[in-house]
């Protein structure tokens, strides 16, 4: 795809156009290391150094729970269950020691309502028809009943369409959204669960 991610010792960073441009996410901290997580329905990425954050979207970044961990951390790794944590930490006579911590997701994660409603959402299938003219369907799978809500915003981040769903039933779902009176352009088509937002699609409407 089009989408490029790099940590620095300045910050975190994408790109959303093979390298063209690029966003600063996170600013003025020193990060070593990140991976993507691709489980089903938790879609995330985790970077980690002095600090370490995750994100379900590139537009909101919350701080892992570090309690219990010194020093920084230097690498990463996952399963479906668990974290690993590679750590550094510079002693008094400057040698440096380290350690490999493993941690579990649900309590590694702050937002326990944010991981619990990924968890609750089957990878959202793509939306379709994609170029769209008049209407768009979103077909999703829920692993639980949950209350439902699709939002679409455009390239600015604006909000230009905002519908309650409510209670959806486990299983597979289709929302179906009019587009006709929206300006030509890229949007992003973001399901929320449980008040939580999940996964975004790009859209492109076409006049």
């Amino acid at each position: 795809g089009s989408l490029l991610l790099i940590c620095t010792d300045g910050g975190f960073f994408y790109s959303t156009d093979v390298g063209e441009s690029w966003t600063e996410a996170i600013e003025g901290e020193k990060f070593n290391s990140m991976i993507i997580s691709m489980q089903p329905g938790a879609f995330a990425v985790y970077i980690v150094g002095e600090n370490a954050w995750y994100t379900y979207d590139l537009e909101n970044f919350d701080q892992l729970n570090l309690a219990g961990l010194q020093g920084e951390i230097t690498s990463i790794a996952l399963n479906s269950t668990h974290a690993f944590l590679g750590t550094s930490l510079s002693g008094k006579d400057g040698q440096k020691s380290g350690g490999i911590f493993r941690k579990p997701l649900d309590q590694l994660i702050t937002s326990v309502e944010s991981y619990a409603a990924n968890a609750a959402l089957d990878d959202a299938e793509p939306v379709y028809p994609n170029p769209c003219r008049t209407s768009v369907h979103l077909p999703y799978t829920l692993h639980s009943p949950c209350s439902v809500k699709i939002e679409v915003t455009d390239n600015a981040g604006r909000v230009v369409v905002s519908r309650e769903e409510g209670l959806k039933q486990a299983g597979r779902n289709l929302s179906t959204l009019s587009v006709d009176y929206l300006q030509q352009g890229i949007y992003f088509c973001s399901i929320y669960v449980n008040g939580m937002k999940t996964h975004t699609k790009k859209l492109v409407k076409v006049n």
